[in-house]
């Protein structure tokens, strides 16, 4: 009986030290802990350090930066590069590519990628994570993970399980409102540079907007774009209007100048190609994936380490990496392209059954500090990988929260081609904030009153 009362104490006792540990383990879990960003990535560095910790100091504005062109963003680091990934040296960092990011060495033997060292420079507003931290227990997913539910206004899942959910988390990344003036630039396969398109842009997210309170409801639009586009001569007057709201109905109204009316346009969705992207770019393929989810089933994979573009400030700043420099054959020309090691969250796409898609097969490897960064790996019907996407981020230092993600760049392996469509590192372009857009902006009527007749 003593013996057996003796095996009883000891499990008991083993209980409450497991109890225990996992008590401590679940508070080092907590939002803003000693493991996690109050935004859900985490804190600590990785093993071998390449990856630091996340500290969330601001950057100061550098010497360098000119506020006669307040939109382009110059360096403020200047760091030297670690190594070079080349097609001689390749299996050696192989573990921290994507297999999109393979297939651009095979193909063009003389790309490379220069590795810097990383720094994790996404910070966001106190009332955007307080947000977040409500969102834990609040935001949840609905109709089979394509809408969401009782959100706040922050990362809607700081803990993401789903790969629904990782996806919105990529879609509700925080971002200002914000005026640019952009170029949209497609190099076909000889290397030839053709301007598709210059523009002016105005972009809101609702969502994430500090003057709405609680949580936010179905009609809340977490996508506003305008374009106006005024180059090339024939385009001049052509206009855009995108809205998309929580519940994943997507609006869209065109206004050409040939017609002299606006007209609504249901078919600027999912695979349709980009009217700003010289073809290459499906609408759904803006900002990695952008749109309604019910097309794929997204299956969270992981949390990896791998290589994406990051605090890329050259191809912000005209002074750098302007277009007579950036757009070099088959490829955006490496000088200009900073590549980092960060911790992304791993989504693999699948086209469901009954559905149809130019790229039914598609993986994203997403910024863990849901900074907007990230990779995409697309392919055909044929299992074949056809395109490769990267998104380089800056952080807006000015302002002195949230990034800006928007210059994807597309490239398309079957025509030795790629498109850059919104290259904003021209005198004159680039991106600047603004506190609130006039009502009118994301009308349709006022398409048509301000449109070239």
């Amino acid at each position: 009986m003593k013996r057996s009362n003796y095996f009883v104490g000891a499990l008991a006792l083993s209980a409450l030290v497991g109890a225990i540990q996992n008590a401590a383990a679940d508070d080092d879990a907590k939002l803003g802990g000693p493991e996690l960003t109050a935004f859900g990535a985490q804190k600590t560095a990785n093993a071998d350090g390449t990856i630091p910790a996340y500290t969330g100091e601001a950057i100061k504005i550098p010497s360098c930066y000119d506020k006669s062109a307040p939109n382009n963003f110059c360096d403020p680091w200047n760091d030297k590069v670690l190594y070079t990934v080349t097609a001689q040296n390749l299996n050696q960092y192989a573990a921290h590519l994507t297999e999109g990011q393979k297939a651009l060495f095979k193909q063009y033997p003389e790309f490379k990628m220069q590795v810097y060292p990383t720094r994790r420079t996404a910070r966001f507003p106190e009332y955007y994570l307080a947000n977040t931290a409500k969102n834990v227990d609040a935001c949840k997913t609905g109709n089979a993970g394509i809408t969401i539910e009782g959100c706040y206004g922050g990362v809607p899942f700081p803990f993401p399980k789903t790969g629904n959910q990782v996806i919105w988390n990529h879609q509700m990344q925080y971002n200002p409102n914000l005026l640019g003036n952009l170029r949209s630039y497609f190099v076909d396969g000889s290397g030839r540079r053709i301007l598709v398109n210059a523009e002016k842009l105005w972009f809101a997210n609702d969502f994430v907007s500090e003057a709405k309170s609680g949580p936010r409801d179905s009609s809340v639009e977490y996508f506003r774009v305008r374009i106006a586009l005024y180059d090339p001569p024939r385009r001049n007057g052509e206009q855009t209007l995108v809205r998309t709201n929580l519940d994943g109905e997507q609006r869209a109204w065109q206004y050409l100048p040939g017609q002299r009316r606006v007209k609504m346009a249901p078919d600027l969705s999912y695979d349709t190609p980009s009217p700003v992207a010289g073809g290459i770019t499906t609408m759904d393929q803006q900002r990695l994936f952008l749109g309604r989810q019910d097309r794929y089933d997204f299956k969270y994979i992981g949390v990896e380490e791998k290589l994406i573009n990051y605090n890329n400030f050259a191809i912000y700043d005209y002074n750098a990496c302007g277009e007579d420099k950036l757009f070099t054959k088959n490829f955006p020309n490496p000088e200009c392209m900073r590549w980092e090691l960060h911790r992304v969250r791993v989504v693999e796409a699948t086209l469901k059954p009954g559905f149809r898609h130019l790229l039914p097969k598609r993986r994203f490897y997403l910024d863990e500090d849901v900074s907007g960064a990230g990779t995409a790996d697309s392919y055909d019907a044929a299992g074949k990988l056809i395109r490769v996407d990267t998104m380089p981020t800056i952080p807006n230092y000015v302002f002195g929260y949230g990034m800006i993600p928007d210059q994807t760049v597309t490239l398309d392996l079957e025509r030795g081609a790629y498109m850059v469509p919104s290259f904003t590192a021209f005198k004159g372009g680039g991106y600047g904030e603004v506190k609130e857009h006039p009502g009118t902006t994301y009308s349709s009527e006022d398409m048509a009153q301000s449109g070239i007749r």
